[in-house]
């Protein structure tokens, strides 16, 4: 059943990229990376390979996936190690970038390092990334003796929306975490320590809830199993980012080893600025769609916030604290780093809703109260996706319009 419900999750993305590869993109898989030649020609790696050059298709400006498929001809910075200031010329933060590199390592391994699939490879990771995180979705629902069609929540994450038509790896990263937190369950914390492990080698943002696993367990299970669990996790992750510091420590410093990407503000001065500019008509020009998006997505935040929060209070636990951690990170990020561009938001804020759905199934039973918020919000947030979002009438033209 879990492999039907990914299935069923899987048909409305995977209808998105067929319509956008040939509609937008002519067939090339190179257009979801969003890749500017200006990065690309300030690479010396490729910008002398014409035979790569005619394989791309180009945007103007670029947008994050491009740093990755770059970081793929040069992933343990091998090349200019000597002179790591090259970097800087075509990776905008090369210490985050970098950082992150599972994405990239999956990329070059399923592609067997030929540069040609590297764009293929990247978006069927994406989707692999999004099938799998509703197959263990489902998965657990059945463990918590929950219908498996739960899993189909993974289809009204907004974040997974943006990452699909953009080839970035928050999926991916998503379906470790929910690995992990279902090894973890069954305390199976070895798997557990090894998904996680994943999970942050391609976005270190899960280590809230890989914290709050290992200190449960090591309440529950004794300090050898608690610090083991943290260690599985934890290692992998701290090691490359201590490879990458010294590097790039020579351009860097210390920041090569502690960047800080300024995402946060203080609790909800971020959306403050975000509404004041939508006020003023300032937002993306007034675009109406950047707009909306902008006037409902944080309230949707919100009420996420709000909705993890009263988890917390009726089954206090691991995986509703770190819910509460993501909501007060959701409504705390910053104007000019994240909300300057609403996908951005949906992008960063996509672990407060996967574990909220992870919520929704665990703690049925608790409160029938709570049980019929959290139908609520997912109604809400399937409101926004489809009729407030940036893309909303794109995703319902393709999504909902008729097969034939």
């Amino acid at each position: 059943m879990p492999a039907l419900v990914s299935l069923l999750m899987l048909m409305p993305y995977g209808r998105l990229v067929y319509h956008d590869l040939y509609t937008r993109y002519a067939g090339n898989f190179s257009g979801f990376l969003q890749l500017s030649s200006s990065r690309y020609d300030a690479d010396p790696t490729v910008n002398g390979r014409n035979d790569i050059r005619h394989t791309l298709r180009f945007t103007k400006g670029g947008y994050d996936a491009q740093f990755m498929y770059l970081e793929a001809y040069d992933p343990f910075l091998r090349q200019f190690s000597n002179q790591p200031s090259v970097y800087d010329r075509f990776i905008d933060a090369a210490p985050y970038r970098y950082g992150r590199i599972g994405f990239t390592l999956l990329t070059k391994v399923v592609s067997a390092d030929r540069w040609r699939l590297y764009p293929s490879v990247m978006m069927a990771l994406v989707l692999a990334g999004l099938g799998l995180s509703g197959f263990v979705l489902a998965s657990f629902s059945q463990f918590n003796d929950a219908s498996p069609l739960w899993g189909l929540l993974i289809a009204i994450v907004p974040g997974f929306w943006q990452s699909i038509q953009v080839s970035l790896p928050e999926p991916i990263a998503a379906a470790f975490l929910l690995g992990g937190y279902l090894c973890w369950r069954q305390r199976r914390y070895a798997w557990a320590g090894f998904w996680l492990a994943a999970s942050l080698l391609v976005r270190e943002t899960g280590t809230v809830l890989v914290l709050a696993l290992a200190i449960a367990t090591l309440f529950t299970e004794g300090r050898r199993e608690g610090l083991r669990l943290a260690l599985i996790a934890l290692l992998p992750v701290a090691l490359w980012r201590l490879y990458v510091g010294w590097v790039l420590w020579p351009t860097w410093g210390v920041h090569a080893f502690f960047f800080d990407s300024n995402d946060l503000a203080t609790p909800l001065a971020g959306i403050r600025v975000l509404w004041t500019t939508v006020y003023h008509h300032s937002y993306y020009s007034g675009v109406a769609s950047f707009a909306r998006a902008a006037t409902w997505y944080p309230l949707v935040l919100i009420a996420g916030s709000l909705l993890a929060m009263w988890s917390a209070i009726i089954a206090p636990g691991a995986l509703t604290f770190a819910a509460v951690v993501y909501g007060l990170v959701a409504v705390s990020l910053n104007y000019q780093a994240v909300w300057v561009y609403i996908g951005n938001a949906e992008r960063t804020t996509f672990e407060l809703f996967v574990l909220l759905a992870l919520v929704t199934v665990a703690i049925k039973g608790h409160s029938r109260a709570f049980r019929r918020a959290a139908m609520v919000f997912w109604a809400v947030t399937a409101a926004y996706l489809l009729f407030a979002g940036a893309d909303a009438l794109h995703i319902r033209h393709t999504v909902l319009s008729p097969l034939f």
